[in-house]
């Protein structure tokens, strides 16, 4: 799945070991890596499906993917060192590949699970289509914000092959459309 975009990102499929250039929350520091975390990673590469993006000089902006649970997939990403610097261009790419992944399985309910007070996380969700549809507790975790999106046949939301997100520089109005298949 090896792509380069015009703004020079790499996306190829991901590996758990790719989540060792992931950053916090907060975007500041590394994830402290143990165990349990690393095998939660693997399960999420490994069951669903995931991509890994870089910039030219191979820093991860984001790790992403759709993780199958209980008659729905579970949106997750996490964003490395090199997301500020690509983040309109990273996001873009996440939600071409996301409803490409999400339509041909649809219909199909697509969560997002967020620290409740990650504001960055919940920008991101938004941006990609998703609305907050309440908190739930996780052991481990703490207070999460759930997020949610409906991909149908016809598209995502029903809206054919597009879908609509914020862009400051023509009115908040902007059509996404599917990468082709590589």
């Amino acid at each position: 799945m090896a792509r380069v975009t015009g703004a020079r990102l790499t996306v190829a499929h991901a590996s758990a070991f790719d989540f060792e250039d992931a950053l916090t929350d907060d975007g500041e520091r590394p994830v402290a890596m143990n165990r349990p975390l690393f095998a939660l990673f693997a399960r999420q590469v490994s069951t669903g499906c995931a991509f890994t993006m870089r910039d030219g000089a191979g820093r991860l902006v984001m790790i992403a993917g759709l993780y199958p649970i209980e008659g729905r997939a579970e949106a997750w990403w996490a964003v490395g060192p090199a997301m500020r610097a690509n983040l309109r261009a990273g996001l873009r790419i996440w939600l071409d590949l996301l409803l490409a992944v999400a339509q041909d399985v649809a219909p199909i309910e697509v969560r997002a699970h967020i620290a409740a007070r990650s504001v960055a996380g919940a920008a991101m969700a938004r941006w990609c289509g998703f609305t907050e549809a309440g908190h739930a507790e996780f052991p481990g975790f703490g207070r999460m914000a759930v997020w949610r999106r409906l991909f149908t046949p016809e598209g995502a939301d029903g809206v054919p092959d597009t879908v609509h997100s914020p862009d400051r520089r023509n009115g908040g109005d902007r059509r996404h459309r599917p990468l082709p298949s590589p």
